[in-house]
């Protein structure tokens, strides 16, 4: 954040030096009003609720597990323009789900706009989802089922439970933890590179599609059932029963064995 407001500072300072080159009209027009807060909550939980969505279209979500009963947020909000409008953190439950959402209660006025990066501090939860359009959603060592759904925004991350990943162009890198693989995992982007690592004692039968090509690291661990341009199905493990995982994109998919430090 430091990094994204010191080069919004370096691009006023080049446009005021800019300014005094051209005719005195042209310096009349004054730089938008740009300010930073940071707003920092705490939703306490009620013990049926074991699900959390989380919902941001203006920014940026970051992941963190916390020992810890309730759910905290950080949010960096950006407002540029005099009249910029400012956001609210929404919380709701319902029966075993909460909702958390990034909202704002009125349009930015003409000339005025707002962004919104938030990390969400998790406790002990069976299943996390988050939805985003353009903003980054990462995410490590999510003791969860993990559902991320975005526009363009690239998914990072680790998780020891269910995988369902879907960006429709950005990339998505993402590893198995606590263990072998313990849930189906479903990662599909359009466009864009996804690298997937698993750990290679685990029972997975792998369906991958990668148009601009599929690249694995597995050597003797992994048993190929079929490969060709752009796909592969192939198995880890030797037991009948088996997850799966299911890779698809138009980019490139990248599968290398994750071993966990014990």
């Amino acid at each position: 954040m430091l990094i994204r407001v010191a080069l919004l500072a370096a691009s006023a300072a080049f446009a005021i030096a800019g300014c005094a080159l051209q005719s005195p009209e042209a310096g009349l027009q004054p730089d938008p009003q740009f300010e930073v807060d940071r707003l920092k909550q705490r939703f306490e939980l009620a013990p049926s609720v074991t699900r959390l969505h989380i919902v941001n279209h203006w920014g940026d979500v970051h992941l963190k597990s916390m020992p810890d009963a309730a759910v905290g947020t950080y949010a960096v909000v950006q407002r540029i323009g005099q009249d910029a409008v400012s956001p609210r953190i929404e919380f709701l439950m319902n029966g075993d789900s909460a909702h958390l959402e990034v909202r704002y209660d009125q349009s930015q006025p003409a000339g005025a706009s707002g962004r919104v990066d938030l990390a969400v501090y998790l406790p002990r939860l069976s299943d996390v989802e988050v939805e985003a359009d353009h903003g980054r959603v990462d995410g490590k060592g999510i003791n969860a089922n993990l559902t991320v759904i975005t526009q363009s925004g690239s998914i990072m991350g680790s998780a020891s439970g269910r995988l369902r990943l879907r960006s429709q162009s950005g990339d998505i890198r993402v590893k198995q933890i606590g263990g072998k693989w313990s849930g189906d995992a479903f990662l599909i982007s359009e466009t864009g590179l996804i690298e997937l690592l698993i750990p290679p004692d685990s029972e997975a039968r792998l369906d991958v599609r990668g148009k601009a090509g599929v690249t694995e690291e597995f050597g003797a661990a992994l048993r190929v059932l079929n490969r060709g341009a752009g796909h592969l199905h192939a198995e880890l493990g030797r037991n009948a029963q088996k997850l799966l995982v299911q890779v698809q994109t138009g980019g490139e998919v990248v599968l290398r064995p994750f071993y966990e430090l014990q």
